[in-house]
């Protein structure tokens, strides 16, 4: 199987904002003979290079044991979008690329500090600013109403006995539209732990369950067995 659009299908699982490489675009894994790998260590998508044309950079990362379930459950791609479709809906907002300014600095990245001596004396210097590092911004970026309607955040779907989040099933649907296959198959299942999809002998994702507090809904899949 060759995948034609791999760019945009690896990038689905990556994270750019990262501070670590192997979580910023896919990498070939040391570790793993003929792996691509790409993760922001919350799902993680491996595929056999052979189905790849692109260079990749090469790092070390190690497979999460497999303490769940086995099961032989079908997921289609009409199952994932009723699911979605049945949780919450709330306006959709999109980054702008852009961050907000820094409230401390105003966003000149600078503040004055005033220091007196022991005779009374003030010395005033500009230094970076301690809230955002200099940067003249907050780590709060700035976004945009596309107005659509999408899942909320905060809901989840129940995919046999995981809780998973809508971010994460909605990413497995975009892969399996990339793809171009109408199902995957889920074959470690885990409340807790590691969760196996299966797309066929080329491709695995792997999916942690959602683990926060405040869920706003839980939806469950329509199955096929």
């Amino acid at each position: 199987m060759i995948i034609k659009n791999e760019k945009e299908l690896l990038n689905l699982f990556v994270d750019e904002h990262d501070i670590r490489p192997y979580f910023q675009e896919p990498f070939l894994n040391a570790n793993y003979k003929g792996e691509v790998w790409a993760t922001d260590g919350y799902s993680l998508m491996f595929v056999n290079c052979e189905c790849l044309g692109g260079e990749y950079p090469t790092h070390r990362l190690t497979k999460p044991k497999f303490i769940g379930e086995s099961c032989t459950t079908v997921i289609t791609q009409d199952a994932l979008r009723i699911a979605l479709s049945e949780c919450p809906q709330v306006d959709e907002e999109i980054r702008t690329g852009e961050y907000k300014k820094c409230k401390e600095c105003g966003g000149r990245g600078e503040v004055e500090w005033e220091y007196f001596d022991k005779e009374g004396l003030s010395y005033q210097r500009d230094f970076d600013c301690p809230c955002c590092d200099g940067s003249g911004h907050s780590d709060e970026p700035i976004t945009k109403k596309t107005g659509k309607k999408v899942p909320d955040k905060r809901a989840c779907v129940l995919v046999d006995t995981m809780i998973a989040a809508v971010g994460q099933m909605s990413r497995l649907l975009k892969a399996m539209e990339l793809l171009g296959v109408d199902e995957v198959r889920h074959t470690i299942t885990s409340k807790k732990d590691t969760n196996l999809f299966i797309v066929n002998d080329d491709i695995k994702i792997l999916i942690m369950p959602y683990k926060s507090e405040g869920i706003s809904a839980i939806v469950k899949t329509r199955k096929v067995d």
